[in-house]
């Protein structure tokens, strides 16, 4: 009879890998349903062996969430949550120290006068900002407000008391996440250590100017956590040797922001972050990617503010800009004219080019282009184009002086294309989607929308070209490519006249 060892010991690096890929790429993501889904499987591998939860806890730890469920209830349901916490790290310490990401939603039991501060008034609260502090291994803190399901209504709240964040948390953290609450003025300022900020609509409140130091400083001690809720050795701990905790630093450097995601900011916050003589103003001459959705108002103030480096622009790299509604070309030319051609390596832009704003929509792309065309260094390429060509007649669009016209501009949409695929490096990639939707209702025209793209599809030879319509436009040999071929997707859709103004996710 064999002999069978009783049990079988995986390595520990097998045991990770099997974990990891057992749980989608989705779950991964931080702050999705799908994480939270995984969770219950990570508890559950946790509970097999001990070199199983070896591997699963910093998993499951690696984001911690603290929020009530409605911001209209009492907040008792968060304290709850807070005190749970507390003293599961209490017993198992190690814990947090897999803790990355902090999430946390400030409700109406944050302001003042709403009922007591639990962010820092709860002993429980600033306990875990001391472990987490003492670990030294977070990076990242989301705060956000809430916001209504149904009419997606934003419940707007003030984060009144940011004294314990600001000494104790965003010092160490490299990416801050803010969103739909109102905070102080000089919240981004000051934190050296900050490489990624997102904002989508915020707002600052308590606009004193810093010349006013003495009041400013009694306010921040103010903010500032009561030594009574912590233990003498806490307040030792975090400070250096000569400096009070409870007061701000008088000559930390500004804040140099690498990457900077902003969306729906009101006039005030442009201002605050990008006016040159506003003492908070972010520093941006390291800055690396920009990601906007937002209005041409904060676009155009973002502009001046790096061109007033003229000595030294920064090293845009990743350039990403995507935009709803009313498209303001000139500022576009201008990103893409400003960021400097030996760092520029992925651009990305969304246009909804549509009639009733734009004159031409097709030779504003071409424009486009032909600025793009001057990025020698560029390795990713990426244009989304929604063109709205409503004709009164739809016929037209197809056949006649109409159709010469739109098959000229085409004609010369290709040759751009083709310089720029010379112009860029051989492993770059070229995605070029153009969206092109008309209100058509003759059964005729179908045969005149077959010719019209066959001939954009002689027009575009050597690329491949993947058209919306199901009459296999794309199945010759020139539709083959890899994935370092350029693509070009020309998408033709029927639509009524009277959805056609909305935006592309209503086409």
């Amino acid at each position: 009879m064999a002999v069978f060892p009783s049990r079988v010991q995986l390595p520990v690096e097998l045991v990770d890998i099997i974990i990891k890929l057992s749980i989608p790429t989705a779950c991964r993501s931080r702050n999705t349903p799908e994480r939270r889904e995984s969770l219950a499987f990570l508890q559950a591998c946790s509970l097999v062996c001990r070199s199983w939860a070896a591997c699963s806890q910093p998993l499951i730890f690696s984001e911690i969430t603290l929020y009530a469920k409605d911001a209209l209830v009492s907040h008792s349901q968060n304290l709850e949550r807070i005190h749970d916490l507390h003293a599961l790290v209490r017993v198992n310490p190690h814990l947090l120290h897999h803790v990355r990401h902090l999430n946390l939603q400030i409700t109406k039991s944050c302001e003042k006068g709403l009922g007591e501060s639990w962010m820092s008034k709860d002993p429980y609260f600033l306990d875990i900002l001391k472990l987490l502090h003492s670990k030294k291994r977070l990076l990242g803190l989301r705060l956000h407000g809430t916001r209504s399901r149904v009419q997606w209504k934003i419940h707007m709240h003030r984060l009144t008391d940011p004294g314990t964040l600001k000494q104790f948390i965003l010092p160490m953290i490299t990416r801050l996440e803010i969103l739909w609450i109102e905070v102080p003025q000089d919240f981004l300022h000051n934190h050296p250590n900050l490489k990624q900020l997102l904002l989508c609509e915020i707002s600052f409140f308590d606009l004193e100017p810093p010349s006013a130091g003495s009041s400013r400083s009694r306010q921040v001690v103010s903010n500032a956590p009561s030594r009574a809720l912590f233990p003498a050795s806490f307040f030792s701990e975090v400070n250096r040797p000569g400096q009070n905790s409870r007061t701000p630093q008088a000559h930390n450097p500004a804040t140099q922001i690498h990457s900077l995601t902003y969306h729906s900011l009101p006039e005030q916050v442009y201002r605050t972050l990008f006016k040159e003589d506003n003492p908070y103003k972010l520093d941006l001459r390291s800055l690396r990617c920009i990601k906007t959705d937002s209005s041409a108002l904060a676009n155009r103030e973002l502009l001046s503010s790096l061109l007033d480096e003229k000595e030294q622009p920064p090293p845009i790299e990743e350039l990403i800009l995507l935009k709803r509604g009313e498209v303001y070309m000139d500022v576009w030319t201008q990103f893409i004219s400003l960021a400097p051609a030996p760092h520029l390596r992925h651009l990305e832009m969304d246009l909804f080019l549509d009639r009733s704003t734009l004159r031409d929509p097709l030779q504003e792309v071409i424009g486009v282009l032909k600025t793009i065309s001057d990025k020698h260094s560029l390795q990713e390429l990426k244009i989304t184009a929604y063109v709205d060509i409503i004709e009164s007649r739809s016929a037209n669009i197809f056949s006649g002086r109409r159709s010469r016209l739109y098959r000229l501009q085409w004609t010369q949409l290709r040759e751009q294309l083709l310089r720029l695929k010379f112009r860029l490096a051989l492993s770059a990639y070229l995605d070029v989607h153009l969206d092109m939707a008309y209100v058509a209702t003759e059964n005729e025209i179908k045969m005149r929308e077959k010719e019209f793209l066959k001939g954009i599809k002689h027009d575009f030879r050597g690329f491949v070209v993947s058209p919306f319509l199901s009459g296999g436009l794309a199945d010759d040999a020139s539709s083959e490519g890899n994935l370092n071929t350029p693509i070009v997707e020309v998408t033709h859709r029927m639509v009524n006249g009277d959805h056609i103004r909305g935006s592309p996710a209503q086409w």
